[in-house]
């Protein structure tokens, strides 16, 4: 403000003196709170360091950055550098990133001390990490040195484990915690620690015994083993009570006791309340039978595969036929009868039914969203939410090409409500990560021929132009060969099996050889066949567990059990026969999940989490086309795989999914 707000209180006194004085007292208050509460304007008196900290701790980031950027301007080296170095670390933020990178630009790195060149990079490291290139972040982070100060070797350690759980390198991650834990106060340990085990909730059951396998005694293998026992006990106290005490005898003075430990102790007391009479609503009948043929396959193998029990609950099974309200008779039928857990509905329609009645009486874990559904407010009372989204998939596809540096794609999915539903779940994700689209384009299904959408895409037809008025111009026809943009550095596709093999092999041929081309598990049909697979060869795409190869030993013995119990459940749609397992299966849980957003659920259907509208999403896995065959892809860190046709470098960790 122009003048000191005391002021404006002598000349309010003298104006409204005829006032009363207690409604003068609540007017001076308010306007001089109001004036404390204002940002003070840069120029609006000397700037200096102690207003550039507060403008920052306020939260008014641009204007803290601005005036530190002012003072380095009249400043000499090395102070200079210095209030460079916070005017980029108060522009840390999504809002005024941009101001960030340049003012980073502006700093002379040959003025610079060690000390401030470490700070530097981690700057650097800090604005890959707010624009998703964590990869990108690892390698400017320095090394750690036993002579750098303490703080600053926490600071780099600390980065480390950020960008490498960004990365999706969670072993990495917790090993970097593991260290960092080593050079922090007592009272910050816990912290670490509760950072650790959110690190190892999110990753499979199988990750953690592939690691544990690797990893000799010692504090992170304990770890490892500690979180295994947390995806694979059953959901009894008494038998996670055991697991615990070899657990503590092999691990004496282990640091995730009794911190974590005593959180899953109390996380079990609450899976013993398991229902005793379970009601499965599916439309057996109608257009929706043989899927839902499927989905009871799988919930009838989880449950014949379970280890018989006195307590095994007794499952009672509903036809709600083609009539969407009929899910709501059928629940009703289903309370009358003695359920206390409902399995379904399976069609969006008719879970919108269950919906609309507002409180359900009884759980329900549908299999199916509803349409409904608001992200931001409360959950439906008593309703869990768990299907197949496409929609998960196209993010995670979005969320993989980002995280591997690619920032320009182009879409091409079907005509159809579904492929629209992808493309706009692809490219919301994908530009929230600060990535374009550059271009999307509809072909049609049933077509075998998406030459026309590809060049549109690619900008061929441009390249064709421009040659076309460069002959009229100069009469003269030189050798030609048409271009595609060059901005592109990846594509993605959505579609059935059928249409990903024609459209691999036609964006080949339009001059994107190379080009990393990512997909949805639609793309692949869930049963190896490699003769009609081999277009896919370098395709690369995310899938759930229990269809793709290289997984585990208990998978396949899973497998075998199945088709001795229902011999026919696992041929046409293997990934609805997963989501009858997991249906079953995750029902102890589903408290849990709802309890700790962090939690996961290892399942078939892949890694199961849950959001705050208690609606389930998967986190599937990686996987490229090898001589027509799925190859389960490794770590984001992994070697580029090679497309055997034309040799051409592929990047090796991208997306699959199906309906």
């Amino acid at each position: 403000m122009a003048l000191n707000p005391h002021a404006y209180v002598s000349i309010l006194m003298i104006i409204l003196r005829p006032l009363q004085r207690g409604f003068l007292i609540v007017l001076t208050s308010l306007l001089l709170a109001s004036c404390a509460g204002m940002a003070p304007r840069p120029g609006a008196g000397p700037s200096t360091a102690e207003q550039a900290q507060r403008l920052a701790a306020q939260g008014y980031a641009e204007q803290a950055a601005k005036m530190y950027m002012s003072l380095a301007d009249q400043a000499r080296s090395p102070e200079r550098e210095n209030l460079q170095l916070k005017a980029v670390s108060a522009a840390l933020t999504p809002q005024t990133s941009d101001l960030a990178h340049l003012y980073l630009s502006k700093i002379d790195e040959k003025r610079l001390t060690p000390a401030q060149l470490i700070d530097k990079r981690l700057l650097e490291a800090e604005l890959e990490l707010l624009d998703h290139h964590p990869l990108a972040a690892l390698n400017v982070i320095p090394q750690v040195s036993p002579n750098q100060p303490a703080d600053t070797q926490t600071r780099i350690l600390d980065t480390t484990a950020r960008a490498q759980a960004m990365a999706q390198q969670v072993l990495a991650a917790v090993q970097t915690r593991i260290e960092l834990e080593k050079r922090l106060p007592a009272d910050q340990l816990e912290a670490d620690r509760k950072a650790i085990w959110k690190l190892l909730a999110g990753a499979t059951a199988q990750d953690l015994l592939n690691w544990t396998a690797q990893t000799p005694s010692g504090e992170l293998r304990g770890w490892l083993e500690l979180a295994y026992i947390s995806k694979t006990a059953p959901p009894q106290l008494s038998a996670l009570q055991k697991q615990l005490a070899l657990w503590a005898q092999e691990n004496p003075g282990h640091p995730a006791s009794p911190l974590i430990t005593g959180e899953l102790q109390a996380q079990w007391k609450e899976l013993e309340t398991y229902p005793q009479r379970i009601a499965v609503l599916l439309p057996l009948s109608g257009k929706y039978q043989h899927v839902s043929e499927a989905v009871l396959d799988g919930i009838l193998a989880a449950y014949y595969r379970s280890n018989p029990q006195n307590s095994k609950p007794a499952i009672q099974i509903y036809d709600t036929g083609s009539d969407p309200s009929n899910a709501v008779t059928k629940y009703r039928q289903a309370i009358q009868d003695g359920a206390d857990f409902v399995i379904g509905p399976l069609d969006r329609d008719a879970v919108d039914s269950l919906a609309a009645m507002g409180t359900l009486d009884v759980p329900v874990l549908s299999l199916n969203y509803a349409s409904q559904g608001d992200t931001s407010g409360s959950p439906i009372s008593n309703l869990y939410q768990f299907g197949l989204m496409p929609e998960d998939e196209a993010r995670q596809v979005a969320e993989r090409a980002s995280i591997e540096g690619h920032d320009k794609a182009v879409v091409l999915v079907p005509q159809t409500e579904w492929g629209q539903r992808l493309a706009q779940a692809f490219t919301q994700r994908f530009e929230a990560l600060g990535g374009s689209v550059l271009a999307t384009e509809y072909y049609d299904p049933n077509s075998a021929d998406y030459s026309r959408q590809i060049r549109r895409a690619f900008n061929i037809d441009q390249s064709r132009t421009r040659y076309a008025q460069l002959v009229a111009t100069i009469h003269v026809a030189p050798k030609f060969e048409p271009r595609r943009r060059q901005d592109i550095d990846m594509v993605f596709i959505a579609g059935a099996p059928r249409n990903a093999r024609l459209l691999r092999p036609q964006i080949k041929f339009h001059h994107a050889i190379g080009l990393p081309v990512y997909a949805t598990s639609h793309a692949y049909a869930g049963v190896p066949d490699p003769q009609a697979d081999r277009d896919l060869n370098g395709l690369e795409f995310c899938d759930i567990p229990w269809v793709l190869p290289g997984q585990n030993a208990g998978l396949h013995a899973l497998h075998q059990k199945l088709d001795r119990l229902l011999p026919r459940a696992d041929t046409q749609f293997p990934r609805l026969v997963a989501l009858g397992v997991d249906a079953y299966d995750v029902i102890p849980y589903l408290k849990r999940l709802a309890k700790q957003n962090y939690e996961h659920f290892s399942g078939l259907t892949g890694n199961l989490h849950m959001d705050p509208q208690h609606r389930l999403h998967r986190e599937l896995q990686w996987a490229h086309f090898v001589g027509g065959r799925p190859k389960l892809a490794g770590a984001a860190q992994e070697q580029p795989a090679q497309d055997e046709e034309d040799n051409a470098p592929i990047p090796t960790d991208r997306s699959n999914g199906q309906p």
